[in-house]
């Protein structure tokens, strides 16, 4: 059995910035990279500096972060059903504080304990987060009574055995909170952090193989894993599952853009010029001439070309074009992304021109999720007719971030978790 405290401790005291982190084959902490986490709730689980966001930015853990502003609870329960047909090894739930100041906590409470129920039937570890107590908001005479069900509140999540265990932030002081006496701030959600770290350090990583089922062993240390082995329940596309993810950028993205774009012997008119190969405007020679398409749809331009050809121009226009643009646009933290993840971008920049706006500035902060994230939102650009090509790209980025094919911990932890 492995102990996973120190690793984890060590982990969050980094201060590299959260873009600058290295990755590299030589993984100390890979139990607890596999495990697969879903963090749900409200404004706190939100905000950019929120606890989760830190455990995912740091690479702690992987999942998802399944969260927005104001939420509701019934809100919630509706997000948590439809998260929860992927399998987790831990929901972490966070959130009631739109419930404060209503004046039956008895709904709340209600909502919170199906919350609670429904994760705990899909065999995941639940950590429940206590809301605030609201003591440091500054209120008038008149609004002494603001928050009615706070209390109540706080004190059935504190009691309630329906989860594994609860984090307790009523008691946090005034130095973690924001101006306004309500909001925690970056520090106070390092403490949630390090908290949640104290609690998942009673859990335990199984390592003994002889329980495991055949086909779902973990390798040896250093083994490489063949990405066509990868369990189907953990990342299902017709991209991954035969993906080359040690692979370079370039060789990534070719294999991308080829599948994307399809091949085409002859000019084909799309949006506002002729495209011929792999989508391109362009023709590269044998001879490394490069021969222009024009943008006039009443010329359709009298070319024919193989598949060699085709290869030759992606290959010019990759090398010479997209890929240093699709570097530089995201800055220096593409050194420390995944290949992968770097060659998904350089597709979307190929099928955009350059990378879109809210692609960018996420890409430039190293966050994997959000960069997903931003990926999966563009799919209704252009009336969604790419919204399958952004779909599977944002697949692609979060399946190349788990380093699939260098890494022990390829096979997702399935019932591993004991306490």
């Amino acid at each position: 059995m492995i102990r996973l405290k120190h690793i984890l401790e060590n982990k969050l005291r980094e201060q590299k910035p959260l873009g600058d982190i290295i990755r590299t084959g030589d993984k100390k902490d890979p139990d607890m990279q596999n495990l697969n986490v879903l963090f749900i709730g409200d404004t706190q689980t939100y905000v950019d500096w929120s606890f989760a966001k830190l455990l995912l930015r740091k690479r702690i853990v992987r999942g998802k972060i399944v969260a927005q502003p104001d939420i509701s609870l019934p809100e919630m329960f509706k997000l948590l059903r439809a998260s929860l047909d992927e399998k987790f090894d831990i929901v972490t739930i966070m959130g009631a504080a739109d419930s404060d100041s209503d004046n039956d906590a008895g709904k709340a409470i209600r909502m919170l304990e199906r919350i609670y129920k429904f994760s705990k039937q899909h065999g995941a570890k639940v950590i429940a987060i206590t809301n605030p107590l609201k003591k440091f908001v500054q209120t008038k005479d008149e609004d002494e009574d603001k928050y009615p069900a706070s209390i109540e509140i706080y004190d059935w999540i504190s009691d309630q055995e329906y989860t594994d265990d609860v984090i307790d932030i009523g008691n946090f002081p005034r130095g973690y909170f924001e101006r306004n006496g309500q909001d925690i701030n970056p520090d106070g959600h390092r403490q949630i952090a390090k908290d949640w770290i104290d609690v998942v350090e009673q859990y335990e990583v199984r390592t003994d193989k002889k329980d495991e089922p055949e086909d779902e062993k973990k390798p040896e240390p250093g083994e490489i894993i063949a990405p066509a082995a990868i369990p189907s329940y953990v990342y299902s596309s017709d991209l991954i599952t035969d993906a080359d993810f040690n692979s370079s950028i370039e060789d990534q993205a070719t294999r991308l853009i080829g599948r994307f774009e399809g091949f085409s012997s002859t000019a084909k008119w799309d949006v506002n010029n002729w495209r011929i190969g792999y989508g391109s405007s362009t023709i590269t020679t044998a001879g490394g001439e490069v021969i222009r398409l024009g943008n006039n749809r009443n010329k359709k331009p009298d070319y024919t070309i193989d598949r060699e050809d085709a290869d030759r121009d992606l290959a010019r226009r990759l090398h010479a074009e997209f890929i240093p643009r699709t570097v530089q646009s995201i800055g220096s933290v593409a050194n420390s992304l995944p290949a992968g993840v770097v060659a998904a971008l350089v597709s979307i920049a190929y099928n955009y021109g350059s990378l879109p706006g809210s692609v960018k500035e996420a890409a430039r902060s190293g966050d994997i999720q959000r960069i997903a994230n931003a990926v999966r939102a563009r799919e209704v650009d252009n009336g969604g007719i790419n919204k399958n090509r952004r779909n599977k790209e944002a697949n692609y980025i979060l399946a190349a971030s788990k380093e699939l094919v260098k890494t022990e911990t390829v096979i997702k932890l399935k019932n591993l978790i004991q306490k």
